[in-house]
């Protein structure tokens, strides 16, 4: 029987070969066989070689990996840093002071100031924690119209909610320009925080940043966010003229739509009903259609990203 595809487990190529993984890890000629034996047994769909592959990344910032005995995979053994704030910026040298700050997957994102997505989407969950009724959210209603009215006093004339600020809390108007999008998400929390305290003054921030959408964003399916250009590697916002298309992500998309709906149910207009159903028939197009054969149950209402089905950012569009 042909499995259609099968994920390698890679330390299992070791055994083909009478060593542990650690020696083959180390050895190109016995790495080399180990697969192809493995193969030779299996005949499965060979996806990489090598022994472990999600240590990458640690490596690459400096952390060890240590030796393990018998059929263990290596493994690192010690933290990098002994502290998150360590983790959070990594001192470097004269000339780039630092290596790696918070929010970003290529290191260029954020090396200071505040990222007011991240604010906000945080900020809209502590609110769906005080709706619950969980204990401890006193505290979440006053922290969210302080950020709230941060956000709203930075709102441009345009209606677009800036969402990149440096350390003295001003706007970084070029770069906010550049994840646009994330207007949608932030809108998002305003409509939340104002359905749990109607000040009105976060419906109108929230209109204003709908007629933004409508006329900078939703036309031109300019559905940048942070994600598409630091997540995971570095692209500029430009029109690639062979697909027509501008660089897009799925990210603040499902959080517009959610805002629309949120919207229509507080205003009752039907307005924002028919806006957002009509990005969500646009949002569809991202949807998985296939399921991973060795899946044991369906998983085609995901929406797919980099990966084959990525279920956190599946998880996080509920």
């Amino acid at each position: 029987m042909r499995i259609p595809f099968t994920p390698v487990v890679y330390e299992h190529a070791a055994r083909f070969v009478g060593r542990t993984p650690w020696e083959v890890s180390r050895d190109a000629e016995l790495l080399f066989e180990g697969h192809r034996r493995a193969y030779l047994e299996y005949h499965q769909q060979v996806i990489a070689v090598g022994i472990d592959i999600y240590n990458l990344e640690a490596e690459a910032y400096g952390a060890r990996v240590e030796p393990c005995q018998d059929s263990a995979i290596p493994a690192i053994h010690q933290p990098l840093w002994t502290s998150l704030d360590e983790g959070i910026a990594v001192p470097g040298t004269n000339e780039s002071p630092t290596l790696w700050a918070a929010g970003d997957g290529s290191g260029g994102s954020t090396k200071d100031g505040f990222l007011g997505y991240d604010m906000c989407w945080t900020a809209y969950w502590m609110l769906k924690w005080r709706a619950s009724g969980l204990p401890g959210n006193e505290g979440v209603l006053p922290r969210c119209r302080k950020l709230a009215q941060f956000i709203t006093a930075r709102q441009m004339a345009n209606g677009m909610l800036p969402t990149r600020f440096a350390e003295d809390g001003s706007v970084q108007e070029e770069r906010s320009k550049t994840v646009k999008a994330e207007t949608g998400p932030v809108v998002l929390f305003l409509l939340e925080l104002y359905d749990q305290d109607r000040n009105p003054l976060y419906l109108e921030a929230a209109r204003k940043g709908f007629a933004f959408l409508e006329k900078e964003v939703i036309p031109l399916r300019q559905w940048y966010d942070y994600e598409t250009f630091w997540s995971c590697s570095p692209r500029k916002a430009q029109f690639d003229e062979r697909t027509q298309q501008w660089p897009a992500n799925n990210l603040a998309l499902a959080q517009t739509v959610a805002a629309y709906l949120l919207a229509h149910r507080i205003t009752g207009e039907a307005s924002y009903l028919a806006q957002g159903e009509a990005l969500l028939d646009y949002l569809l197009l991202y949807r998985q259609c296939w399921t991973n054969p060795p899946a044991r149950k369906p998983i085609r209402q995901g929406h797919a990203v980099g990966r084959l089905h990525d279920a956190k950012l599946r998880c996080g569009m509920v």
